[in-house]
C-alpha cells in the first residue's frame, strides 16, 4: 500500500519600510526563496508564501526535513533583517466583517502593537495525507469535522484574541468557523500540475499533493508537536479505512454540537476543553477522547511507524498549547515587546526534545 503524507505552513511577510503598502512585494526576497532549497508554493502571492515539505512516507525523514526547513529559512531571512516569528496571533476585529483578507488584519494589527514588524510570521499549519486505497476523500468529511477540534485546541498558539489576558484562542476557528468540516478535498482523481490552480469550493488553490488536507491547526513551533499531530491524523485516516469510527465512544453521525464543540474548543485550555455529542449527558475531557482515540488508531500507529510520537499528545495536554505558553511568558516579563523577542529566541530551536 501506498501511503504517503506532508506538513504545508503559511507564513506572513511584513517589512517595516514596505508596512505602508500592505503587502511585502520584495523581488529579491522572492528571488532568493526561489533559489533556496526550501519547497516554496509557486505563487508567492502578496505578502504570504506557503511551505510544503516534500511528499514523505516516513516520519524521521520528515522531522529531518522540517528541521532543515527551517534552519534554511532563518539563515535566509538574516540576508533580510528578517526575523522567524512563529505564532498564530489574530488581531481584535468586529466579527461582522471577519472575511476580511488576512493582510487586513495584520495591517491593523501590527500598526496597533507596533512590534511585530520586520518579521516572517508564521500563520499556520495544515497536514495532508493519501493512500492509494482510498477512492472517496470526501467520505471522511464528517468524520474528521467532528474529530477536528482536537487539533485545533492543541495547536492554539494565539493567547490575546480581543486584547484579553485570559483568552485561549486558535485564529484557525474565526477563518473557518463557517466550515463546519474545516477540510478542503481534493479528489484522488483530480489531475494536478505543480503551481496550477484548480477550483475547490469557489477558490482557487495551488498544490503538489493529492490528498485529504487538515486545515485546523494554528502555527505549530515545536516540530515534536507537530509530528504529534501528524501522527495522530495520519494514523486516524489511515484506522478509517477499515474501522468504522462508531467504536469511538464520543463520536456521533450528524452532531447538532460540532459548531459548540470548535468554538470551546478554540477558546479552552486543553485541561479544560470538554466535548459535547449528541443523545448523551456525558462530556467527555480531552484527556478522555485522547486516550479511547490512541487506542481506536495503535495498529496503524505502529504499521506506518510513528507510534513512539502518539505519548508526547498526553504531554501536550498536560501542558497546555502554545497559546498558555506565550501567555505565561508575558505574564512573567510583563512586556508584549519581551514576549516578541522570547518567540523569536525559541524559533531557533529546532530539535525534537
Amino acid at each position: 500500500m501506498s501511503f504517503t503524507f506532508g506538513v504545508e505552513e503559511e507564513a506572513f511577510i511584513v517589512d517595516a519600510d514596505t508596512l505602508k503598502h500592505i503587502a511585502y512585494r520584495s523581488k529579491s526576497l522572492k528571488k532568493a526563496l526561489k533559489a533556496s532549497d526550501l519547497n516554496i508554493s509557486s505563487e508567492i502571492y502578496d505578502c504570504q508564501i506557503e511551505l510544503k515539505t516534500k511528499v514523505h512516507r516516513d516520519f524521521n525523514c520528515l522531522a529531518e526535513e522540517l528541521i532543515q526547513n527551517r534552519q534554511a529559512l532563518r539563515n535566509l531571512l538574516k540576508n533580510f533583517n528578517l526575523d522567524l516569528f512563529i505564532n498564530g496571533s489574530m488581531p481584535d476585529f468586529d466579527v461582522s466583517n471577519a472575511w476580511c483578507t488576512p493582510k487586513d488584519y495584520y495591517l491593523n494589527y501590527y500598526y496597533s502593537m507596533c512590534i511585530y514588524t520586520s518579521c516572517m510570521q508564521f500563520l499556520s499549519t495544515q497536514f495532508h495525507v493519501a493512500s492509494d486505497q482510498c477512492h472517496d476523500y470526501s467520505a471522511f468529511i464528517n468524520v474528521i469535522g467532528e474529530l477536528s477540534p482536537i487539533f485545533l485546541n492543541l495547536s492554539a498558539s494565539s493567547p490575546f484574541f480581543h486584547y484579553s489576558d485570559n483568552a485561549y484562542h486558535s485564529n484557525r476557528f474565526i477563518e473557518y468557523r463557517k466550515v463546519p468540516m474545516l477540510l478542503d478535498i481534493v479528489s484522488g482523481d483530480c489531475e494536478q500540475v505543480r503551481g496550477a490552480p484548480y477550483p475547490i469550493y469557489g477558490t482557487l488553490r495551488a498544490t503538489p499533493y493529492n490528498t485529504l488536507e487538515l486545515r485546523v491547526c494554528d502555527s505549530i513551533r515545536s516540530i515534536q508537536d507537530c509530528l504529534s499531530l501528524l501522527a495522530l491524523y495520519v494514523s486516524l485516516f489511515d484506522t478509517l479505512l477499515s474501522s468504522p469510527p462508531q467504536h469511538l465512544s464520543f463520536f456521533t453521525s450528524n452532531n447538532p454540537f460540532v459548531y459548540h464543540n470548535h468554538w470551546y474548543a478554540s477558546i479552552h485550555p486543553p485541561k479544560v476543553y470538554v466535548h459535547r455529542i449528541a443523545d448523551q449527558k456525558k462530556l467527555y475531557t480531552l484527556n478522555e477522547m485522547m486516550i479511547e482515540l490512541v487506542d481506536f488508531i495503535t495498529p496503524s500507529a505502529k504499521k506506518l511507524g510513528c507510534f513512539s510520537h502518539l505519548d508526547h499528545l498526553f504531554h501536550m495536554i498536560e501542558v497546555g498549547n502554545d497559546a498558555i505558553h506565550q501567555k505565561k511568558i508575558k505574564n512573567e516579563l510583563h512586556s508584549l515587546y519581551g514576549l516578541k523577542r522570547k518567540i523569536i529566541e525559541e524559533a531557533f530551536v529546532t530539535e525534537i526534545k
